[in-house]
């Protein structure tokens, strides 16, 4: 049965906060990731991402959907802690 991931605190931000991969199309903690038109650093980019999700509701449901997923920040989580 399919999760319902949409009253997550994600919904209201843009994506690229939820992104982790570079344009080699490799999964990175470091550089850069554009996000609504403005350069961030990725370190600052998952702290945020981590911030968000660790107030959010269905953290626990959409770390379990993402717990397979290769690429993304699921639950406030990287690929390789998944």
């Amino acid at each position: 049965m399919p999760v319902d991931l949409s009253s997550g605190l994600c919904t209201a931000l843009p994506v690229g906060y939820w992104d982790t991969v570079t344009r080699k199309g490799h999964t990175s903690r470091i550089g850069y990731v554009r996000i609504s038109g403005k350069r961030i650093p990725r370190m600052k980019q998952i702290a945020y991402a981590r911030l968000v999700c660790s107030s959010c509701p269905v953290q626990a449901a959409c770390l379990e959907a993402g717990r397979n997923e290769p690429e993304g920040i699921w639950g406030g989580t990287l690929p390789d802690e998944r």
